[in-house]
């Protein structure tokens, strides 16, 4: 009854707004050991509802309900631990209370939450298909969040078969739900529907979500690299590709072109990250073990409306030759949530600067022209569309970061002309770099098998 009256003051249920009367009504039902008077009082500190926002009391009142076993306490103590809202940020903390909260089978909130743990691997080993139980359990008590997260799932392909007919079903559950995310992608599904009405009668067809996602390229587990603690060796401007996967850190679904400016400035190295041509943001990073740790940055406002923080390198510089690689992963954490972002990978290589201080390329390209390189990443085989404008036998090979030779296709005669060879190297998942080579010209660049 305390509780009651509380919660009438503080939404104006048949009154004014009385934050005050809330908060004494809370502070006496929680005296008369209450755990919701607990909850409640917990989520007024945790709003600044009155009372000023103070986390360390709402931890407190959380806290001492769950205590009382209120698994909605369970989850909020679960949310202040996955942000690190008032405690030191702790995945696995904020699993386990998401999922008591969740087996209890009293709060259909704590199945959403779970499952999202599992579908991003915060705390718990990364499982679209442990993810998609957990929402199917929510999504059967009309959670809006799990119903949505379902179709979701089904529109990339996460745990389950592809299926755009499904996702519309689950989306228009999530949205009569009230589910407020959804409305976004019903609108970009009636446009993709209204484009592919198009596509019958133009001569250039658009290509679907669903078209796109059966190319997306299967990569193998995402690569990690050892850390190079060598200042010197990062220095200078790397250019590439950045590759971002799913959660599963099996699937490339987005790939950039990337730049990365390093300089050594005394015991710290200062960089500048372009993506596409465009800088999103300058930084400062010092060693530490396995590690290159962001001390500080600047985002640049740009287009790409940059939504992350960058704190940290992990990456390793190997040489053959002349030929200098840059390989790594970059930590991202999102600025609103303080969660890991999706993982990228790079695949760098430095650029030589000429004696006139401009840029020059690696190798000269005067008698050879690679036009295309698909699809990279690959799998069982590698397309290279080229022209040669002087007559020259030509070979490709396939090294290792290290050096080490793995394929080669054997020397071939080419009179003037445009060309496609298909390499067949069996290789596993991993960066290689792809060399082409002739009597008159070296020519060499990155890969990625899947």
């Amino acid at each position: 009854m305390l509780v009651s009256w509380g919660y009438k003051y503080q939404m104006g249920i048949n009154c004014d707004v009385n934050l005050q009367k809330a908060k004494a009504y809370y502070i006496a039902a929680a005296n008369r050991h209450s755990s919701d008077g607990y909850l409640r009082l917990g989520m007024m500190y945790l709003h600044g509802d009155g009372v000023g926002q103070r986390i360390d009391s709402a931890y407190r009142c959380f806290l001492q309900a769950a205590r009382m076993r209120n698994y909605q306490a369970y989850c909020q103590l679960g949310q202040l631990y996955r942000s690190g809202n008032g405690v030191k940020q702790n995945f696995r903390k904020a699993y386990a209370l998401y999922k008591t909260a969740a087996d209890s089978g009293h709060l259909v909130n704590g199945y959403y939450l779970t499952g999202y743990m599992f579908y991003k691997g915060f705390g718990v080993n990364q499982s679209y298909q442990k993810a998609i139980r957990y929402f199917r359990k929510g999504a059967a008590m009309n959670d809006a969040g799990c119903t949505y997260m379902l179709g979701y799932c089904q529109m990339y392909g996460y745990g389950v078969p592809q299926n755009m007919d499904s996702t519309k079903v689950y989306f228009g559950k999530a949205m009569m739900q009230g589910n407020r995310w959804v409305n976004g992608w019903v609108e970009f599904m009636a446009q993709r529907n209204a484009l592919d009405s198009i596509k019958q009668h133009s001569q250039k067809p658009f290509a679907s979500l669903t078209d796109v996602k059966k190319r997306r390229m299967q990569a193998g587990k995402m690569p990690q690299t050892g850390m190079t603690l060598d200042a010197d060796s990062l220095q200078g401007t790397w250019k590439g590709k950045v590759y971002e996967y799913d959660w599963s850190r099996t699937i490339v679904e987005n790939e950039d072109d990337m730049q990365l400016d390093l300089q050594k400035d005394g015991e710290k190295l200062t960089g500048k990250l372009y993506q596409n041509g465009v800088l999103l943001t300058e930084f400062s990073a010092i060693t530490l073990p396995r590690v290159w740790a962001v001390v500080s940055q600047t985002p640049h406002d740009t287009l790409y409306k940059v939504k992350f923080e960058v704190r940290g390198l992990i990456c390793k510089v190997t040489q053959k030759g002349n030929s200098t690689t840059l390989t790594g992963n970059i930590i991202r954490y999102n600025y609103t949530t303080n969660e890991p972002a999706r993982p990228l990978y790079f695949i760098l290589d430095k650029e030589v600067t000429a004696s006139d201080g401009n840029s020059a390329s690696l190798t000269p390209d005067t008698t050879f022209v690679i036009q295309r390189i698909y699809p990279n990443p690959f799998n069982s085989q590698l397309m290279v569309d080229f022209t040669v404008l002087k007559t020259d036998n030509v070979q490709f090979r396939i090294y290792t970061p290290n050096g080490v030779n793995l394929y080669n296709s054997g020397s071939k005669h080419y009179l003037p002309g445009a060309y496609t060879v298909i390499l067949t190297p069996e290789l596993s998942s991993g960066p290689y770099r792809l060399e082409a080579r002739g009597r008159q010209f070296v020519w060499s660049r990155n890969v990625l098998h899947q």
